[in-house]
């Protein structure tokens, strides 16, 4: 009679368990190699050495739900991030640092067409998983604010 339970039981877990994703989590800290050209002179192009991209993921939790975003470090500075907002919801990719936006805030300002990604100040590849998101826009509607961090979510986004 017990035979009886535990199968079903069994035969259960295996379909939760195949039916679960993990490609809705942005991937963990990673590093790569991007090779860089600089033009000089007379369009002559000068290939520099390779630099280290690390990335890292966080989670956050805001007023509106959950954001969870990727960011992209070269040499310790944030230089790009993907975000989603909320579950089930599609990622936004392809913000990029804003450099007059950053040193208007005081802070680093990622722009992705008419998205806004405003962090906190000091963010860098060590201190990522310590500093928290400020806000999320598109235009003039304000998509996610007052992000903490979820310190658990974010250790399983990068074991």
């Amino acid at each position: 009679m017990k035979l009886v339970k535990f199968v079903p039981a069994i035969a259960a877990t295996f379909v939760l368990a195949a039916c679960s994703t993990t490609n809705d989590m942005p991937q963990p800290a990673k590093e790569m190699p991007m090779a860089t050209t600089e033009t000089v002179g007379n369009g002559v192009q000068v290939s520099n050495q390779a630099v280290m991209t690390k990335t890292k993921s966080v989670a956050y939790k805001c007023n509106s739900g959950q954001v969870v975003v990727a960011y992209a470090f070269q040499d310790n500075d944030a230089k790009s991030a993907n975000v989603r907002l909320g579950k089930g919801k599609p990622e936004i990719h392809g913000f990029l640092i804003s450099p007059e936006w950053s040193q208007k805030v005081d802070s680093p300002v990622f722009t992705s067409g008419d998205y806004v990604l405003t962090s906190d100040k000091g963010l860098t590849f060590d201190t990522a998983t310590k500093t928290d998101l400020v806000m999320v826009t598109k235009g003039d509607q304000i998509l996610a604010k007052n992000c903490k961090i979820n310190k658990t979510a974010t250790k399983l986004l990068n074991k």
